[in-house]
């Protein structure tokens, strides 16, 4: 009896389980070029999350106010104003043409800098 109980309920736990993704993405962080100071005292470094391909999410360090978090797009998407910041400087776009990281969203189509697309 016991075993038919606890059989019972791991088939419940995998299908309660079933539609859940379990992943953890690689976090990179981006270095704007943001001078380095002392924080004071009302002050904390926060991670903004400006990308987010699912198995990659892309952040960059800020300093904030305490109560302010950090910034952090949806699941496949960007935050635009700093994606667009970082892609200004992206080595793929200038190498290549073409940024991977800017693919699929608003920015991928900008030509930022002053150098065309090839």
């Amino acid at each position: 009896m016991r075993l038919q109980q606890l059989d019972r309920r791991v088939r419940l736990l995998e299908v309660a389980l079933a539609g859940r993704a379990v992943h953890n993405p690689l976090l990179i962080l981006v270095e704007f070029p943001v001078p380095r100071r002392d924080l004071r005292a009302h002050e904390h470094l926060v991670i903004d999350r400006f990308r987010d391909t699912g198995s990659t999410v892309w952040g960059c360090e800020r300093i904030a106010s305490l109560g302010d978090d950090g910034r952090s797009c949806e699941p496949g998407g960007c935050i635009e104003a700093l994606l667009e910041r970082f892609h200004q400087t992206c080595h793929w776009r200038t190498v290549s043409g073409r940024c991977r990281m800017c693919a699929g969203t608003p920015v991928a189509g900008r030509d930022t800098g002053s150098e065309a697309k090839r």
